[in-house]
Formats: structure tokens, sequence, C-alpha cells
């Protein structure tokens, strides 16, 4: 064990603050003697890691909202540094959240230029911008992913390269379906999950389409409730689109006992498309970007056929995705109209998710104790 005292923890979105409040969890199941700091979100002031600097304006998609995030980015790297200087970790780890976390890592690096700086969750090269791997071996020391097929990627250059697995598939919990009902008083209801994302620009894009097809199936499906699951940064934005009282917008806390409800669901393409293959909900996936961001990555950089993991390591479309003009009320409606009235359909496609999750590691290490054990195990 390597001798450790300091430790940086950065994460700058949902996704990661979870991922970063598991991951200081674990490291003090090793040692109680490190001192943690770090930038996340309540998950990991929960855990006694409040944030040096917020996190706010930092989640965002698309070329355009990322030009317009930029100066934020700079400026809250900066901030970070800044503290680096002050506080000498002795590893600083970068959780996802590919264009902050490049920005940051570079500044740790100018006041820092033998500082151990660790990647962990690096961005999709695989299926855009393959280059990218470059970039990440010229700033960091270490680059920590979630599947194997990422690590071809990275050889040939000077970065090692691990594996820690899919944090969503570590995380195998089964809600209590009946406690939810009961609570909720969802007794012979059809439930489908409404899940627009946890970032401001994926809800912008897809929480309008998601609110018609709340408003077309309720005229018609009377025994047919909705449920979405709102990150807290987005709960209230969401709760001012609600049209119907059998729209339920609900915390993270009742996350596993909503999906274990659920008969399917229409996602924005994340973690959250695994937890529910995880929960056995058949999945239809939606996504959508701004046209300029969506004709670059389209004609330019996508890789993959693919956006949805499951899809991805099943090799074929196993999960339903309706992306940009294809995302469209009438077309989520049709496609969850086929799922609901189908049972031979729902059963063949929670199979072949299952079958997706094992290709993708379900059932192993959990990913942050993992990553524990690598940071203190060089």
């Amino acid at each position: 064990m390597n001798n450790l005292k300091k430790l940086l923890v950065i994460a700058a979105e949902p996704s990661g603050d979870s991922l970063g409040a598991d991951f200081i969890a674990a490291v003090r199941a090793i040692s109680r003697d490190i001192e943690i700091r770090g930038m996340g979100g309540d998950k990991m002031a929960a855990v006694g890691v409040p944030p040096l600097v917020s996190t706010e304006g930092l989640s965002v998609v698309g070329l355009v909202e990322a030009i317009g995030a930029w100066k934020i980015a700079r400026n809250k790297a900066r901030e970070i540094a800044v503290f680096v200087k002050d506080f000498e970790p002795d590893a600083v780890v970068l959780i996802d959240s590919w264009g902050f976390t490049t920005r940051a890592a570079k500044e740790v690096r100018k006041l820092m230029p033998n500082a151990r700086i660790i990647k962990m969750v690096g961005p999709q090269i695989w299926a855009t911008r393959p280059g990218r791997a470059k970039i990440i071996a010229r700033i960091y020391d270490e680059i920590w992913c979630i599947h194997e097929f990422e690590l071809p990627f990275y050889q040939g250059l000077d970065i090692k390269a691990k594996v820690i697995g899919n944090p969503a598939l570590g995380r195998v919990e089964i809600g209590d379906a009946a406690k939810f009902k009961a609570k909720y008083n969802l007794s012979g209801k059809r439930i489908i999950g409404m899940l627009p994302g946890s970032r401001g620009n994926e809800v912008k894009y897809l929480l309008p389409i998601m609110t018609e097809v709340v408003t077309e199936m309720s005229k018609t499906n009377q025994d047919l409730v909705f449920i979405t699951v709102a990150a807290d940064t987005m709960k209230a934005r969401i709760a001012e689109n609600k049209t119907h009282d059998n729209w339920l917008i609900i915390d993270e806390a009742e996350k596993l006992d909503a999906f274990a409800t659920m008969d399917l669901a229409l996602a924005c393409s994340g973690t959250v498309t695994s937890e529910l293959a995880i929960a056995g909900v058949p999945i239809i996936v939606g996504y959508k970007l701004d046209n300029f961001t969506y004709f670059v990555v389209k004609n330019f950089l996508l890789r993959s056929i693919f956006v949805t993991l499951l899809n991805v390591a099943a090799g074929k479309e196993i999960a339903k995705e309706l992306l940009q003009n294809e995302l469209s009320a009438a077309n989520a409606i049709a496609n969850i109209l086929h799922l609901l009235d189908n049972e031979t359909a729902r059963k063949t496609q929670i199979a072949a998710q299952n079958q997706a999750l094992k290709a993708m590691g379900l059932g192993g290490e959990k990913a942050a104790t993992r990553a524990a054990q690598y940071l203190f195990n060089t």
C-alpha cells in the first residue's frame, strides 16, 4: 500500500457525484487516516466531503451549450487549482465530465507537475472522437475505464489504463414494488417511467416530448400512471411541467422502488438505462441535441451505430433508440403501446437486456471498491 495522505476528488455531474461518494466510502474502508477534500454534490457532501467549488452550470451537453459554459468551466477549474496549490494532494481523481475535468486536470498539472492525476470514467471514445485518448495520456497518469473494450484505445500510450467496471452494475439492488404501490395507491395500474435525464439540456429537449406523451396517452388509457424520478437539481423544473394527476414526480431516494413497479420506461440515454435493465424494465431510449451538435456528431464524430450501452454490448438494437427527429411524441407512443400491449415482446426484450448486462459485467466487484484498491495499490 502506498503512502497516501491527502486525496482530492472532483465530480461535476450527478452521476459523478454518486460514484464519488461511493469511492470516498470505499477509500475510507481501506484507510481512515487519509484526508479527503473534493468538489461534488449532495452525495459527496453526505459522506463528509462538501464542495470546495460549486458545480452549478457545469452539467451540459451539446456543442452550443458547451460554448456557453466554457467561461464557467474555466473559472471553476482555476478555483480548484488555487485550492490544490495550498492542499498539495498526493492524488487527484477526476470523475467523468470530459470538458470540465480536462480543464481542471490541466490546471492541476501546471501547479503540480509530479502529482498523481487520475481520470475515473473516461469519455466514450469508442463511440466518438477516439483521438481524445491521446489528450488523456498527455494530462493524466492513469485512466480507470468502465469497460474492457476501452483498453485498446490506450495501448501504446504513456498512461496506465485499468478497468473498474460499470458503476451502475455494482448497485444491484431491487426495490420494493409492493411498498411503493401501496404508498401511492397504484394497485391495478399500468406504470410507465418517464425519465428525461439529469442534465439541464437533456431535460430541455426530452421533457416537452414526454409531457405530450403523458397528455395524449391519458386521454384514452385511464389505467396508466407515469412516474418520473427527478434529480434534486431538476425536480422543480420538471414539476412545473406536470400536466396530469396520474403523473408522479418522486425523489431519487425512492428510485429503486419506483423502477421495480414499472411495466416499461421511456428514458434518456445514460446510466439510468442500465439501472432500469437491472430492475427488469424494458426500455425505449430517447435522446436529442441541438441541431448543430447532432449534425457534427452524426456526420463527423460518431463511430458506434448505437448510443445505448445495452445495444453496444448486444451488438444489435435490443432497446429501441429514438434519436433527434425520430424522437417525437407519436413515435414514442407507438413504441410504448407495442411493449405495453405485447407481453411476448416485453419478455423478449427483458431477456435480451439481461444477456447484455451479463456481457457488460453484471455481478462483478463494485466499481468504487475496485477504484479504491487501485488508488492504494499502484
